[in-house]
């Protein structure tokens, strides 16, 4: 501003002079009365207007809704400057496979993954995933590859949008209907950082409140997320995010391992010891911690 030169009759004022307070109100206070919901995606950087805006009740208000909005008024975003539709940052966005997962396995059913078997804080249970007899058409269509992004799509509410990312196993695999395959777009979206996008969403309560409610369950389908706009930084940048996160995930999986096996060896000594299958003299502990460390 210093080096634009103004007219002699202009004057050089603060933001702050030429404005007022806007007045704050919690909707929290009126849990049962809706309200309209503005937040960055629901402002067009491109026609510079409000495009869509989410009606909530006062019960589910974020906590940074507090300010009125007037007839006039001027939003202006301070974060997230790089939004963009998810359609425009991946490749493909599937639906998965109709059809009822039995109790009994199929002697040659393929292996199918539900929304069971994702965890919410983005892992997949290989080990209990169940089979389903698939048509070979559909199977060609919906086999999962490497770096797949699934994400739950109707589930309760507090579950929708929890995500995992596939990993090739010894056969094919395919997906149950509740889920997304999400496919990144090559050197547009890294897979690793948009699970972790949406797994952050859920933690926040993003799709909680996105969500449509029905008896029992809540949707968010694939034409509502192919336009839910996310902050994407350039891919290098996706992939350092990404990259980071992991190392904490890799850290947080070994004391998971840790805590089961140390389970299972105050399970063991519990029976033995109680059992008088083994007396406390006869006990070596350091040979059970290293069989723990391993």
């Amino acid at each position: 501003m210093n080096s634009i030169q103004l007219p002699d009759n202009w004057e050089k004022l603060l933001i702050s002079q030429v404005t007022i307070r806007t007045r704050q109100r919690d909707p929290r206070k009126a849990p049962s009365t809706p309200f309209r919901y503005v937040d960055v995606s629901s402002v067009s950087n491109t026609s510079f207007s409000i495009t869509g805006a989410t009606e909530l009740l006062g019960s589910d208000a974020p906590s940074r809704a507090r300010k009125e909005i007037q007839t006039d008024d001027i939003l202006f975003a301070t974060v997230r400057p790089t939004l963009k539709r998810i359609a425009n940052a991946v490749d493909q966005i599937d639906y998965g496979i109709s059809a009822p997962i039995p109790k009994t396995p199929p002697e040659n059913g393929i292996k199918t993954i539900s929304t069971a078997d994702i965890k919410k804080d983005g892992r997949l249970l290989y080990d209990q995933i169940r089979r389903i007899t698939v048509p070979e058409k559909t199977i060609k269509r919906l086999t999962l590859q490497t770096g797949d992004v699934l994400f739950n799509w109707r589930n309760s509410a507090e579950l929708i949008g929890k995500s995992a990312i596939f990993q090739s196993q010894d056969e094919p695999h395919v997906f149950a209907s509740f889920i997304l395959r999400i496919k990144c777009g090559e050197k547009t979206s890294h897979n690793y950082f948009l699970m972790h996008l949406m797994n952050y969403y859920l933690e926040i309560g993003v799709f909680l409140k996105l969500s449509r409610r029905a008896v029992n369950q809540a949707n968010y389908n694939r034409n509502e997320i192919s336009v839910l706009k996310i902050p994407l930084p350039g891919y290098k940048e996706q992939r350092e995010i990404a990259d980071i996160i992991e190392v904490v995930d890799e850290k947080l999986e070994f004391h998971r391992r840790k805590h089961a096996a140390l389970s299972d060896l105050f399970r063991t000594l519990l029976h033995e010891l109680m059992t008088a299958q083994i007396r406390i003299h006869n006990i070596s502990f350091d040979g059970y911690l290293k069989h723990v460390e391993r």
